[in-house]
């Protein structure tokens, strides 16, 4: 760790220095170029009435289209608010203006997480985004190659970055479909943010949102050529934002500090004005975004963002090998939000939560289901749903406790009557992913829409097979056209679940290609018996290994974990279940999980930080063969950590 942070301060070193001598060239070509006096001259003769246009038309025209487009690139993945999107750009700008190598860029990726946005999704979006800049640049300054008469290496370059744009465009096409037909792994987060590009129709429009943006920043241009008595032409206008745009790759300095100049100063040259006009373009097309976009940023940033990039903690994936898991994919980072809801409201200290805090759990909203699987043991066909009342209390406990990801559960969730109220409730608090576990029988268009329109992140559904048999109905023939319906309107995530179990093994790979083909998240789980323990035939372990095959990198869980339980009969881990994972019954009472109701009891109303460390300190004497992947995943970022014994008295278990 030592010399990860001496490297880390010697790149951090590196990046000033290389920032400190491209600012220094920059300053020895204007000087060379300028005289101060004539300088000072063109700087005390502008009309600062157009300035102040300029910066109203870009804090209102050009980050307003470019948090549009953004919203649009993001809408695949999660759909997330244009003023939280143009928030996120000011935030993004203020670090890029402040800090060398273009940090806002990663800011952006880091501040739309908590919107749910995979981060994997988000930088593609924003690599998406740069390379369509670069396209529509490019092919709006072509004319200039007819227009004026352009040194040999300007023309040249032009042409490049042109072509490699178009190119780069037409990769970022290919990986946007060839990451649909995987169902998990970087390819397809990457391809998510892609997701736009396989529609002509949302592709259209990231286009033309990208060439108004580029129009609007040429009026600005045009705006300040005026403000300081050069004529505007569109040669001359275009050829400042070629030469600004080129000195801008250079990600050195913060906030291109001296290279926006010299690169303006440059293009008016070539266009017939004097050196100091060039710069007096350069400067105050510069400042007119500087100075608003740092300020606006800082106070985004001053209001609570930048605390939640300080609370960026890492990150886990939570799957659960069973029929009813949850799953936090590792790209999402967690980073809860204080909403103004329950600000007076005492949270678990931040260092608490970082050292023994919940990352999930799993909330049951009601014991009745609309089923009768042969294999569950969760559910009951009497049981009144939990009043929301009750609900929210719990969810506000939670949310106290920092728990990163909320899970609905059952039962059937769906057969609570408040269900889209409870979510809503949770995308209130500022609970980071919210999700559901269901059966998919009671989901339809109105459902669907509700959740969408409530904020849901994610949903899963665990499929039996194909076909109804004595154990089950659950089943892909009964479930194809919901699965079709949430594919088309669903925002939110969706996770299918294929069990080996239950059906033929067999149909479990039919479940898989069905899911994939609809461009759903496809995942394999193993039935475990009442006891949570595997209990599998030749036949079953065939399937496995071959779905497994089929899904790649997504077949392989935690560590693999099921592959030990096969071979070994066990795979022992520190488990943190009573910790980073809670299952939180229809009583309100907090287990290990759901397996394990018997061991371990509280009132979640009475959990904090001591019974949070305690059972994360606790030995589970089932740990060894457990097949609970809530439990195993969520416990997997502390598995270099030791366990037991656990501080302070033991909780016995309640009655």
């Amino acid at each position: 760790m030592r010399k990860l942070a001496i490297g880390e301060r010697a790149r951090a070193r590196l990046r000033w220095l290389a920032a400190i001598v491209v600012l220094a060239l920059c300053v020895r070509y204007l000087a060379r170029q300028v005289d101060p006096g004539a300088l000072g001259r063109a700087l005390a003769g502008v009309d600062y009435r157009l300035v102040l246009l300029m910066t109203a038309a870009h804090l209102s025209l050009f980050l307003g289209v470019k948090a549009w487009r953004w919203q649009v690139l993001l809408d695949p993945i999660q759909r997330v608010s244009f003023p939280r999107l143009y928030a996120y750009c000011l935030a993004g700008c203020a670090f890029t203006n402040l800090l060398p190598a273009r940090a806002g860029l990663a800011v952006r990726a880091v501040l739309v997480r908590r919107d749910g946005v995979p981060i994997a999704g988000a930088v593609s979006a924003l690599a998406l985004e740069e390379i369509s800049n670069a396209t529509v640049l490019g092919l709006l300054c072509l004319p200039l190659l007819l227009l004026l008469h352009l040194p040999g290496r300007v023309r040249l370059v032009l042409a490049l970055v042109t072509a490699g744009a178009i190119v780069a465009l037409a990769l970022l096409g290919w990986l946007a479909l060839a990451g649909r037909t995987r169902a998990s792994g970087v390819l397809r987060g990457l391809s998510d943010g892609l997701a736009v590009l396989a529609s002509p129709r949302e592709a259209g429009v990231v286009l033309g949102l990208t060439v108004a943006m580029w129009l609007v920043d040429l009026g600005q241009i045009a705006l300040a050529m005026t403000a300081v008595a050069i004529p505007p032409s569109y040669a001359g206008v275009a050829l400042v934002l070629l030469f600004v745009n080129l000195t801008n790759a250079l990600p050195a300095t913060p906030g291109q500090m001296g290279l926006f100049e010299a690169g303006a100063t440059a293009a008016c040259l070539i266009v017939g004005a004097t050196p100091e006009q060039g710069v007096a373009v350069g400067v105050l097309y510069h400042m007119m975004q500087f100075i608003p976009e740092t300020a606006l940023g800082l106070a985004v940033l001053g209001r609570g963002a930048l605390a939640r990039l300080r609370s960026a903690a890492p990150q886990v994936e939570l799957a659960s090998p069973g029929g009813g898991g949850s799953m936090i994919s590792s790209e999402h980072v967690p980073s809860p939000e204080v909403p103004a809801e329950a600000s007076s409201a005492p949270r678990l200290p931040l260092a608490d939560w970082l050292h023994h805090g919940p990352f999930l759990a799993h909330l049951v909203v009601t014991r009745r289901c609309n089923l009768t699987c042969g294999y569950c043991n969760e559910y009951d066909r009497t049981s009144a749903p939990v009043p929301f009342e009750l609900l929210e209390q719990r969810l506000e406990k939670l949310w106290q406790l920092r728990t990163w990801m909320v899970c609905f559960s059952g039962g059937e969730p769906t057969m609570h009557p408040e269900l889209a109220r409870l979510v809503r409730r949770m995308t209130e608090l500022g609970i980071r992913r919210r999700q559901i576990i269901t059966n998919g029988f009671r989901l339809g268009k109105p459902l669907v829409e509700a959740l969408n329109d409530a904020g849901l992140t994610d949903l899963q559904i665990s499929i039996d097979g194909v076909s109804p048999n004595a154990t089950t109905i659950k089943v892909l023939d009964n479930l194809r056209g919901r699965l079709e319906l949430l594919a088309r309107a669903a925002r939110f995530k969706v996770v299918v679940s294929a069990v080996i179990g239950s059906a033929p093994p067999s149909e479990a790979l039919e479940v898989v290609r069905f899911t994939r083909g609809l461009g759903l998240t496809a995942r394999i789980v193993l039935l475990h018996d009442g006891s949570g323990r595997l209990s599998l035939g030749p036949d079953e372990l065939a399937a496995f290994e071959e779905v497994k095959r089929l899904l790649g990198r997504g077949g392989r869980e935690s560590g693999d974990y099921r592959q030990h339980l096969i071979e070994h009969g066990e795979a022992p881990f520190a488990c943190r279940a009573g910790s980073r994972y809670l299952y939180v019954d229809e009583f309100g009472k907090v287990h290990w999980c759901s397996q394990t109701v018997g061991l371990f009891s509280k009132d979640l109303a009475e959990y904090g930080s001591d019974e949070l460390a305690r059972q994360f300190h606790t030995p589970k004497p089932c740990a060894a063969q457990c097949t609970v992947g809530c439990a195993r995943s969520a416990s997997a970022y502390d598995g270099w950590r030791r366990q037991g014994p656990a501080p302070g008295p033991q909780t016995p278990p309640e009655p």
